[in-house]
């Protein structure tokens, strides 16, 4: 039986992402926008921000090697100011896409995405993204989903 890969692929997503100019310059709104990378909401922290989610895992075994597929949601939180979008349309969603695509560019690359004692076999973006708007009426919150399969390290 493996080591859970779940908590290590969430460390490495982590530092994918905070790595990756392609995501930060979309959170550049903070002095230090690797800090809008996180693996859990923080007091004080700026839109937008992306909170990696916990991953479910299963475990998987390919030709007698231990493996696992973790599947993440990430979580993209952007704010629209504007009184006039804030109660109608998408217009908040936009800069939650633009993220979302950036950030599944990143890990899907596959050079990118590194899991202590695990070999990144393959990132495959689940279509099924969720989007929903917070009932402060101007939070967005995108949600796309990533399934990752590991193979253990030997």
């Amino acid at each position: 039986m493996s080591a859970t890969g779940s908590w290590l692929t969430q460390a490495g997503i982590v530092s994918a992402l905070r790595n990756a100019s392609s995501v930060t310059s979309l959170l550049a709104m903070q002095a230090d926008a690797s800090s809008s990378v996180v693996d859990e909401v923080q007091e004080g922290i700026v839109f937008p921000y992306i909170v990696v989610g916990e991953g479910t895992e299963q475990e998987q075994n390919y030709f007698g090697q231990g493996g696992h597929v973790v599947t993440v949601e990430l979580y993209i939180y952007t704010q629209d100011g504007s009184p006039t979008s804030a109660s109608s349309g998408a217009a908040g969603y936009k800069q939650g896409l633009a993220i979302a695509d950036a950030v599944c560019a990143v890990l899907q690359d596959g050079s990118s995405l590194s899991v202590d004692g695990h070999d990144v076999v393959m990132v495959n973006q689940n279509e099924d993204w969720s989007k929903e708007r917070l009932d402060d009426g101007i939070t967005r919150c995108v949600i796309p989903k990533l399934e990752i399969t590991l193979e253990d390290s030997e």
